[in-house]
């Protein structure tokens, strides 16, 4: 069947870069529930800051979407995940945190839960990378995770454990 469904529980669908709005967004999952019967329980957005945002105010246009995507989710009682990136300072942080956000600190504001994800060179070495729970309205916050990863066969997390002890220094040893 020739249609924008991967698998029988996932769709994935491409809008071009500036053009989609929040009530377009709506719309295109109201058109799936009514024409292919499909109620996400997840909605990921790569990225928002890409929808369409007017120019006069783009910080607070910006604020003003995550709000929106966030209301998608609580309307439609949904998980909605969003990406971002980190600011210049950010793209060199041993730990990337809440204040290393690009464009608007407002976009962690309103977020239930924010991951960062943090790899230094070292790390990158050994197939290693940090999730860290930068904030978290609900849950517990300022937890970090170590995953490893293997991206030439595609697998992004293949083991993960809490991070404890002198983690850095243990791998600063191994390098040496």
């Amino acid at each position: 069947k020739w249609s924008s469904r991967i698998y029988k529980n996932i769709f994935i669908k491409q809008f071009p870069t500036r053009t989609l709005t929040v009530n377009q967004l709506k719309a295109y999952l109201d058109n799936l529930e009514t024409t292919e019967r499909f109620v996400p329980d997840v909605l990921l957005v790569d990225y928002p800051d890409l929808f369409k945002i007017e120019k006069q105010d783009f910080r607070l246009g910006l604020s003003q979407l995550y709000q929106d995507l966030r209301g998608i989710a609580v309307e439609r009682n949904l998980a909605c995940l969003v990406v971002s990136q980190s600011n210049r300072e950010g793209s060199g942080a041993k730990w990337v945190a809440l204040e290393h956000q690009a464009e608007h600190y407002g976009k962690a504001q309103d977020a239930d839960c924010v991951v960062t994800y943090s790899q230094t060179e070292a790390e990158h070495k050994y197939g290693l990378a940090r999730l860290y729970v930068a904030g978290g309205r609900n849950d517990e916050d300022k937890v970090c995770v170590v995953i490893t990863q293997q991206y030439a066969t595609g697998q992004y997390v293949v083991d993960s454990n809490l991070m404890i002890g002198p983690y850095f220094e243990n791998l600063d040893t191994e390098i040496s």
